[in-house]
């Protein structure tokens, strides 16, 4: 689960709007992963009909517990897909930010260019301005402040954890294929996140693996299987590289939506 804590923002007002399923065989020599759209419709138990992305916030209770946010999460999502699930992992913006930075870089590749809702540029350098909801204020934003929009430039290189996490982010995209086109960054950030940690220049710094362990486990709310701790996982997982974890798509990658009382929501086909 990617939640959106941002700063300001009450502890019980976090979201799931990243949820993925992750499926590793019993060999450890591939995975699976599949995103789940954010706005299905589901019963949330004691909640009703609602976003499936909220359904980690029915749980969070006025102390914004991470730990109850999964828990009514995975009830949902396990009776969604009929899958029990035996770990899970929930993290935020600023967990994913510590976890490259202690990887150093990744390589991200952008299909075309894409305008940031997130970052302008103040000053001749990308900035972080929070607050916008989608290109309308971000482009208003821009003409009365002069500051334009941050661009993703078309191409392949590695990327800095601001950077990388941003275009994850981004649902304004020029294929207009807005939330199952961040699905489909967000697993390539994943991709690239286990190509950096399992490459050579990782596994055998024994310094880079104490800092990406340390990030891990401060930034993350992590439920592992009974006597599995943080290191045990990651060396269990070193030897799927990016290319042994596979990409699934929901509704063939595109919408399946309905509306009811005006609010958009995704089916699955």
């Amino acid at each position: 689960l990617g939640i959106d804590t941002r700063s300001g923002q009450k502890a019980d007002n976090a979201r799931s709007d990243t949820i993925m399923i992750v499926h590793v065989s019993a060999s450890h020599r591939e995975a699976y992963m599949l995103s789940v759209p954010r706005d299905l419709r589901v019963n949330v138990p004691g909640h009703g009909y609602r976003k499936i992305n909220g359904a980690f916030q029915a749980g969070l209770g006025p102390k914004g517990d991470w730990a109850g946010g999964l828990k009514v999460a995975a009830q949902v999502v396990g009776k969604l897909t009929g899958i029990t699930f035996e770990a899970a992992v929930v993290v935020d913006f600023a967990g994913f930010n510590k976890v490259i930075k202690a990887l150093g870089s990744v390589r991200m590749c952008v299909e075309a260019d894409t305008r940031s809702i997130h970052h302008f540029m103040v000053k001749g350098k990308p900035k972080y301005i929070g607050g916008m909801l989608d290109d309308k204020e971000a482009d208003a934003y821009a003409d009365r402040t002069g500051n334009q929009r941050y661009v993703h430039r078309k191409g392949c290189r590695d990327m800095q954890d601001w950077e990388a996490l941003d275009f994850a982010r981004q649902r304004y995209l020029p294929d207009n294929s807005l939330d199952y086109g961040r699905q489909r960054h967000q697993q390539q950030l994943m991709q690239a996140m286990v190509a950096k940690a399992t490459s050579a220049g990782v596994l055998t710094d024994i310094g880079k693996v104490n800092n990406l362990i340390r990030a891990a486990g401060e930034s993350m709310l992590m439920s592992l299987p009974r006597g599995m701790d943080v290191i045990d996982f990651f060396f269990a997982m070193q030897d799927i590289a990016a290319a042994d974890l596979l990409s699934l798509k929901t509704n063939g990658g595109w919408f399946n939506g309905y509306v009811i009382n005006k609010e958009s929501f995704e089916d699955l086909n």
